[in-house]
């Protein structure tokens, strides 16, 4: 059995970071482009924003561009 923190496994985190999709900003024009989900939340974070799981089924994140929680993940 895996270990389990913040609600999410070890498996599941593999499992979702290999996922292609595109992390966008519902404010601003910004995007990740198409890629894989762990790829899309380093971009984010390289470029001075950030996408945090927040444990129970959503995300907390900064827009690089406008600076506002306004980014989801478009598959």
């Amino acid at each position: 059995m895996s270990d389990v923190l913040n609600n999410i496994t070890e498996e599941e985190i593999e499992a979702q970071g290999d996922i292609r999709g595109d992390i966008c900003c519902d404010e601003c024009a910004y995007d990740t482009g198409y890629m894989s989900l762990k790829s899309a939340v380093f971009k984010v974070n390289m470029q001075g924003g950030y996408f945090v799981y927040d444990g129970v089924g959503g995300a907390i994140s900064k827009c690089p561009v406008c600076d506002l929680d306004k980014l989801t993940v478009c598959r």
